[in-house]
Order: structure tokens, then sequence, then C-alpha cells
């Protein structure tokens, strides 16, 4: 009869151990984006800087490298940028030189995992993967 105790209890140690593992590493939050801009030079990666509200009340400084822009790409279909979190843009953009910069105001809450400072942030058409760089 110990043995099969023993076996039995191996066998819920088990268990748990492949729910562990399993299980994905980082917490299940949601935060508000007040502010996202993003700058395009070209022969550069896109870079997408968002300015959000953690749920602890935190401001954070959130980042994400996109594309690399080239000089006879026309300006992408920035929905589909993988650092985008908004389904269509109406914001204004500014274009010095071969230098754009866009910004998008209050774009709301979205769902998030966090493990550390990477954040995987959900959007209607995937997910996003930034990384808090910061404070404002």
């Amino acid at each position: 009869m110990s043995e099969r105790m023993s076996a039995q209890s191996c066998m819920v140690v088990l268990s748990f151990l492949m729910l562990a593992l399993a299980a994905p590493a980082g917490h299940k939050i949601k935060i508000q984006i007040v502010n996202l801009t993003w700058i395009r030079r070209v022969g550069h990666t896109t870079s997408f800087h968002a300015k959000a509200i953690l749920p602890d009340g935190a401001h954070a400084i959130l980042i994400c490298q996109g594309e690399r822009a080239r000089i006879s790409e026309p300006p992408p279909n920035w929905e589909e940028s993988p650092c985008a979190l908004f389904q269509s843009f109406s914001g204004g953009c500014d274009r010095e030189h071969m230098v754009t910069t866009c910004t998008a105001d209050d774009l709301g809450y979205f769902p998030a995992l966090r493990d550390g400072n990477n954040v995987l942030i959900y959007v209607p058409k995937g997910r996003r993967n930034y990384r808090i760089d910061g404070s404002w």
C-alpha cells in the first residue's frame, strides 16, 4: 500500500509542476494609453513611445521598435505596424525633411500581460510587445 501511495503522491506532485510550468509568467493587467507618439526616419527603425498609466497609478513610458523605413517605400499603413495600438488613426503628423512624427491621444484602456519591464498589449488585431523605459 505504501508503494501505491508513493506513486500517487508522485503523480500529484508531477501534475502540479506541469501546471506551474504551463502557466504564463506575468500578470494580467489593464493599462490606459494616454499618448502614443511614433517617429519614422528614412533608413531607420520606426520607434513608438506610449505614455501609459498602470493599474497601481504609476505613469510609465513604453517603447516598441517597428519596421525599418526605406527611401523608396511610401509611408506605411500605421494600423498594420507591429507596434500600432489603434484600429484607425485620425491624429496629426508633422513632416520635416525625412522624418515623420505622429501623435495620438487618449487611446483608452487595453488588456495587457506584464512580466517585469516587458508588457504584451492586446489589441483587436493581435498583440504588441512593448518595454517599460522609464516614467513621465
